[in-house]
């Protein structure tokens, strides 16, 4: 499996504020690689539903920023994984006639 990109190349971690620092990285449970970065969490379940999908199972992923070194357990308590992951990324499929923005 490739690792898969998906920040823009002009893309520019800043440091001024929490939001403007935030991105998400998808990781491969068992092999603990890092399979993609997304700049939105909404990027990153987007294609964790494409992996599902494909046979993927939410035990074998997992989502979040990455770790804080400042506060490691923050960071952990907003990973997605397993059956959690699985779920959050089917429940943000856009809905039949909805408008989008």
């Amino acid at each position: 499996m490739s690792c898969y990109r998906a920040l823009s190349p002009s893309s520019k971690l800043k440091t001024r504020r929490y939001t403007e620092d935030m991105h998400y990285e998808l990781w491969g449970v068992e092999s603990a690689n890092l399979l993609a970065e997304f700049e939105t969490e909404e990027e990153g379940l987007a294609f964790v539903r494409s992996l599902l999908g494909e046979g993927w199972s939410g035990d074998e992923l997992s989502l979040g920023p990455p770790p804080d070194v400042n506060d490691p357990q923050a960071s952990a308590s907003r990973v997605l994984t397993g059956a959690a992951l699985a779920e959050r990324a089917r429940a943000t499929l856009p809905r039949p006639g909805a408008i989008s923005a």
